[in-house]
């Protein structure tokens, strides 16, 4: 069975009724169409009148100079290679709710992320946080907060 994208928008909201901030992890592989099917949500959801924004987990690759020089530039995208804290300090003061929240995005042309890069408003309720690793259960994410 295939869901629609009104279904999946559907279902999103009915689970978030009475949420002042809602976030939902969309997890997969490279090249799943995590962040084809968030844009798409988010478009979605402002054809609705909802609010909503992508907090994308690429925002949080390392520099590649740290890579290189810790000798993970051949791994990056690998779950080591991500700034886990800083993207647990941030889904933390996002899931608050009570302020604007500044994330980094990942600019693929220049391989680099780019810090402060996408506000997060105080009265955005849907989160669609995405990436790779959102669900991993093993260092160095294990038993820290689900998104």
């Amino acid at each position: 069975m295939t869901m629609t994208l009104a279904a999946i928008v559907d279902g999103i909201l009915e689970k978030a009724a009475g949420s002042h901030r809602f976030i939902v992890a969309i997890a997969g592989p490279p090249g799943a169409g995590k962040s084809t099917l968030a844009d798409a949500l988010h478009e979605e959801f402002a054809r609705q009148g909802e609010t909503s924004v992508v907090l994308p987990m690429d925002g949080f690759h390392m520099d590649n100079g740290i890579l290189e020089e810790r000798g993970l530039l051949q791994r990056k995208g690998a779950p080591e290679t991500f700034d886990v804290r800083g993207f647990l300090d941030i889904v933390t003061a996002v899931r608050r709710g009570d302020e604007e929240v500044l994330v980094p995005v990942f600019d693929r042309s220049r391989e680099i992320a780019i810090a402060s890069a996408r506000p997060i408003a105080p009265d955005t309720r849907i989160i669609l946080a995405e990436g790779n690793y959102l669900l991993l259960d093993e260092a160095p994410g294990r038993g820290s907060p689900p998104v």
